[in-house]
């Protein structure tokens, strides 16, 4: 028997060692028949279905809530039968007959309900609108209604039989092991959604109206004479079609399985174990490859003793299984976390069959002079829109995204339905708004907006439809196992009939817990009353939560390449482009949202100003918590994804708090603003945009410590091209933070200020959609870095295993490395994370005693007995980079302390100078800093791509100059921008002294005040970008979220470190004589020596980085100038 160390080493010989199928599958020549088939076997029963309330109500004179109670029976039975169907299929009859037979099942309750119609004696006598009005129509009798209920269960025996067969006996057509047949079976779903959105169109207009206009005979007659048709076309292809013979109960297969498993589950799953493998009896089944998922199911193909009779066959199959058998039940509960998820998706689908018409109803249908759109047929413009947007996908989009990312089908069917989530989400946010205007229009004016509003949503329904119900089904449909893929197509319609189960327990809820204390509830009988959109905002909500669900369970998902290369810059594409943004949209938002305070929701400058401060504030340090959660326990890829949809929702918040009236004040004139007669926000408006800026914390807590080391992780640091990649990404990333941050201070500032807030706010909005869309589309490139477990733990054991070791000694053998193996501990490391194994150091020597082995510290194998006595000279040095990193991370702190008076005392002079440009321009204050920015555009890619290929030649240095070196030559910059910024506000201090005016502008032009931003722009591109690299590249790999976030820190620290200097210089520099060196007037003032204060604070905190810098020990190092310490490289695990 092979050991499971074998069947999973030897995964790529046993995957092309799969027998082949015993002859060639027709693919496409059978398609015409099944196609056919199944197109006319829908319009034939949405033909039955499409008008059948209303032939309840007309032809058997019924009630509204009978006849929907009837309708809404028949499809939940017809929705679960083919659960009954599928294991029918796949046990015993196979998928050819079970169509076969269900189709004339479906024939034979057509022909039925037909007669319903023809037939006098099966239905009531014929009644008149008044008539039914008055409620005196003769009703239906028993023996009419046990004809119809004949008809309406053949109906649910045909579509039992029909619905999980006919996708699975198309893909068996396809040989999936090719690239053919995949790009085959892809395309049939496409086309059949394709064909299902044309029956349903000519269902919902020339049907229905054969139906209501013409006569219900006929009506009916047409789709029984459409299945007809479909049975002749399916039995013609007979002699084309490969069958897939049923195997038996594949439910029996599974409790096997879970038995198995329980009988074995004491013995110990050792890569020696022998397990049961034997060859499969159909050729045409795939064989399923042994996987470490849910690996407790592998000891169910332990083969112990006595187990396997002299031919090696199996005893008793409820004790032992195959691998086969074991494999296949790990593809079940593989599927049943997005199986879950795909129930919520499909809710905003009901939805709009019913409030959508509502809707309409109440809304000008006028198109054109003589023509008025039914309400229920406004559904037309999703049916459309499918159709349209199906093919394209299918022969432009897809083609061109396999270009990009090497994925058959341009992207995975996982995100595809990552996008239908978005999609579905964005279909209800869309129709609430939509809702918002109708209803304020209605109720304010009595006029009716267009029904065409209405397009958004049912277009965004439509992509919601395209993406995630056409890729469910590929999805089921490819990852079931093949003897198991008709039970898995009826999961699909499980979940409709739960997803319409679930929307109406949401209905009822609402319409039971809004309507308090003689207020309508929200979805009362007259949409102008009720508060529908609050309704679209709820199923909204519950979408986001479960959007958030699919991506954690997608995201474990294995459903991807393995051979295929991941990261680099392909992977880095994508990583910029939602960095890129992400930060246009956060930066987007709040470049001039002290403004919005201050003139949208009426804040006094202080609370403004306090708010925002707090929220920077925790904004900086939030990302300490996200980098600990992401490194320990989810990962730095999922941290990255939950909080941008974090982000996402405090910006759709913060962005209605500008669109709804009532979560901002009252408009107010600049003169009443100015007088303080403004109503200023209340209370529950303020807890609105508090809400917002809450999400966007935790978005930010997440996105902003994880961003660069991800992109660190798409590169292999043991290699040249991975070494200068790295270096390339980080001046990359820093040019395009510097892009953004234009756009921002110019672009987005301009039309927040002169067009509208709403858009102002709504673009970042969308850029943050498009940041996320971004980011999902690069899944399959991405390398993906596990979390190792909680990292202060591995800290705090070292200190505490140092701390007992106090006392003693080190060995003679310390001094000579070769042998320091014999006493301190150093195994190999293990584990999925690629990281550099560190070598043993002298600095902090007395942490070493912490991987000093004494007796009895290890068991016979090797492993450690105590962790908190012993630890490996690997842990004892990452906590060196952690302590060697502190005083640098410290001189950091207050080299940024100049950088924060840019947006402070700079404009103040700006204020006070010459700021024409030309006789019509003048340049504004706050936009002068942009200066610095153009400077690093400009400079960033010149050094990256010219100046360090050329120091590289000098330096023999991969980045031409070392990161602290870069950092020094940084705060050399930033006190040289003091010390300019302190001359030319001496100058224009006397100039404005000189040259007295009413309002104390001095006669020289704001661009006096270039030069020291332009150094300052050197500053930021090697002392920002420095600390950046420096902090990824010294932290242990596992913790380079934890690293990236003290840069985060760092800024806070220098802010808070910036106000406490303004507040003693403001308080200690008044004399009697003369104002403080900061008072309001600045030409009073001396803002030249508070210049030149932090150029001197700067100088002394550089020649304190001098100093740490020059003992600082890079990573992995034992001393600058000895190479025969090399780097090993392997698998890190605590």
């Amino acid at each position: 028997m092979p050991s499971l160390q074998q069947k999973l080493l030897d995964e790529e010989s046993l995957a092309q060692s799969q027998p082949n199928t015993h002859f060639r599958k027709p693919g496409w020549k059978a398609m015409p028949y099944i196609l056919g088939n199944d197109t006319i076997e829908r319009l034939a029963t949405y033909g039955m279905q499409a008008n059948f309330v209303v032939y309840l109500m007309k032809v058997y004179n019924m009630d509204q809530v009978l006849s929907a109670n009837i309708l809404n029976t028949w499809l939940a039975v017809s929705n679960i039968t083919p659960l009954i169907g599928a294991f029918c299929a796949d046990a015993y009859l196979g998928k050819f007959r079970t169509i076969a037979l269900a189709s004339f099942a479906s024939l034979v309750g057509m022909v039925t309900v037909m007669l319903t119609a023809w037939v006098p004696q099966f239905h009531p006598p014929p009644c008149s609108i008044e008539q039914q009005q008055r409620g005196v129509c003769q009703g239906q009798s028993n023996f009419q209604m046990g004809v119809l209920v004949f008809g309406l269960f053949w109906l649910s025996i045909g579509s039992g039989g029909i619905r999980p067969c006919s996708v699975p006996f198309a893909v068996d057509q396809f040989d999936l092991t090719t690239a053919e047949g995949r790009h085959g079976s892809s395309t049939f779903y496409t086309l059949y959604y394709t064909t299902q959105t044309l029956v349903m169109l000519i269902n919902q207009t020339v049907l229905v109206y054969i139906q209501d206009n013409v006569s219900w005979t006929l009506g009916f007659a047409l789709p029984a004479l459409y299945m007809i048709v479909s049975i002749l076309f399916f039995f013609a292809g007979f002699k084309v079609y490969a069958y897939v013979k049923p195997k038996g109960s594949n439910f029996s297969g599974i409790v096997q399985v879970l038995v198995a498993a329980q009988h074995k589950r004491h013995f110990h799953l050792d890569t020696q174990a022998s397990l049961y493998d034997p060859p499969l009896q159909n050729d045409s089944e795939g064989k399923l490859l042994l996987t470490n998922d849910f690996r407790c199911l592998n000891k169910a193909a332990i083969v112990m003793e006595n187990e396997l009779d002299n031919d090696g066959l199996n005893k008793n199959p409820w004790r032992l299984s195959s691998i086969q058998q074991v494999e296949e039940l790990k593809c079940l509960l593989k599927i049943m976390p997005i199986f879950v998820t795909s129930i919520i998706v499909n809710i905003p689908l009901g939805q709009q069959a019913i409030f959508g018409v509502s809707q309409a109803m109440k809304m000008d249908r006028h198109l054109g002079h003589n023509f008025e759109i039914h309400p229920g047929s406004i559904n037309v413009i999703m049916l459309l829109s499918i159709g349209i947007l199906l093919p394209f996908y299918d022969r432009i989009v897809a083609p061109a995204l396999e270009k990009v990312t090497k994925q058959e089908g341009g992207l995975t069917p996982l995100q595809r339905i990552g996008f239908g989530h978005a999609f579905g989400f964005l279909s209800m946010v869309v129709s609430g708004l939509v809702e918002i205007k109708r209803r304020e229009l209605a109720i304010s004016s009595g006029a009716s907006i267009s029904v065409l509003w209405l397009a958004p949503q049912f277009i965004l329904l439509a992509c919601c439809h395209v993406f995630a119900t056409v890729c469910h089904t590929e999805f089921f449909n490819n990852e079931s196992p093949e003897g198991l893929r008709s039970v898995a197509n009826s999961l699909l319609c499980l979940n409709v009939s739960a997803a319409s189960n679930l929307s109406s327990f949401i209905v009822n809820i609402v319409h039971s817990f809004t309507g308090k204390q003689g207020q309508p509830d929200w979805l009362d009988g007259d949409i102008n009353k009720g508060r529908l959109e609050n309704f679209y905002f709820v199923v909204a909500a519950f979408g986001l939560f479960n959007m958030l669900c699919f991506i954690a369970s997608a995201s474990e998902s294995p459903h991807t390449n393995p051979k295929k290369k991941r990261g680099g810059w392909k992977a880095i594409t994508f990583i910029l482009g939602n960095e890129t943004f992400e930060r246009l949209a956060v930066f987007g938002l709040f470049a001039n949202f002290m403004v919005y305070l201050t003139r949208e929701l009426h804040l006094d400058q202080v609370t403004a100003s306090n708010i925002l401060s707090l929220w920077f504030g925790i904004t900086n340090f939030a990302p300490l918590v996200g980098a600990f959660i992401s490194d320990a326990y989810v990962g730095r890829f999922r941290t990255i994804a939950f909080a941008s949809f974090g982000t996402l929702s405090g910006m759709i918040v913060v962005t209605l708090t500008s669109w709804l009236p009532e979560l901002h004040p009252p408009p107010c004139s600049p003169e009443e603003l100015a007088s303080g007669k403004c109503v200023r926000a209340s209370n529950s408006q303020m807890g609105v945009l508090i809400l917002g800026l809450c999400c966007l914390t935790i978005g930010s807590s997440g996105v902003r410590p994880c961003s660069i080391p991800f992109g660190v992780d798409q590169f292999d640091p043991t290699t040249e091209e991975g070494k200068k990649g790295i270096n390339s990404f980080f001046n990359w990333y820093y040019t395009t933070f510097t892009m953004v941050l234009l756009v921002t201070q110019t672009v987005v500032v301009y039309i927040q200020d002169s067009v509208s807030w709403k858009i102002g706010f709504g673009i970042p909005t969308l850029c943050m959609l498009c940041s996320i869309i971004m980011f999902f589309v690069g899944t399959t490139l991405y390398v993906r870095v596990k979390p190792e477990g909680s990292i202060f733990s591995g800290v705090a054991q070292v200190l505490v295993a140092a701390y007992r070791k106090r006392k003693l000694r080190f060995p003679m053998s310390e001094e000579k490395p070769e042998d320091s193996q014999a006493c301190f501990y150093d195994p190999p490391l293990a584990g999925t994370t690629v990281v550099s194994k560190l070598p043993l150091t002298k600095q902090f020597r007395a942490l070493n005693k912490a991987a000093l082995i004494m007796e009895g510290e290890l068991n016979p194998d090797g492993t450690i007995v105590n962790k908190w006595r012993l630890v490996s000279i690997q842990q004892v040095e990452e906590v060196k980079c952690l302590v060697r990193i502190i005083p640098i991370w410290a001189a950091g702190i207050l080299s940024l302390t100049s950088m924060a008076q840019q947006g402070t005392f700079t404009v103040s002079q700006a204020m006070k100078m010459n700021r024409n440009l030309g006789p019509n321009f003048q340049v504004p204050p706050g936009s002068l800093v942009v200066i610095s920015f153009i400077t690093i555009a400009l400079w960033l890619p010149f050094y990256d791509r010219f100046l360090v290929p050329k120091l590289r030649k000098i330096t023999n240095h991969e980045g031409g100059i070392t990161l602290l070196l870069r950092i020094g030559i940084g705060m050399v910059f930033s006190i040289l921008s003091m010390l300019v910024a302190g001359i030319v506000e001496k100058v224009r201090r006397d100039s404005a002294n000189s040259n007295p005016t009413p309002l104390g502008i001095a006669p020289m032009s704001v661009f006096w005040l270039a030069p020291h931003l332009i150094l300052m722009g050197f500053c930021e591109a090697f002392n920002i970008i420095g600390q950046i690299e420096f902090f990824n590249r010294q932290f242990p790999e596992h913790m380079r979220s934890i690293g990236n976030s003290l840069f985060s820190c760092s800024f806070a620290v220098a802010n808070y470190v910036s106000t406490i200097i303004v507040n003693v210089v403001h308080h200690t520099t008044r004399t009697p004589t003369h104002p403080d060196w900061l008072t309001n007037d600045i030409n009073a003032g001396r803002i030249d020596y508070f210049y030149y204060l932090i150029a001197v604070l700067a100088t002394l905190n550089l020649f304190f980085f001098i100093f740490v810098a020059r003992r600082y020990q890079y990573k992995g190092s034992v001393d600058f100038n000895d190479e025969t310490h090399e780097v090993e490289l392997g698998s890190h695990k605590p």
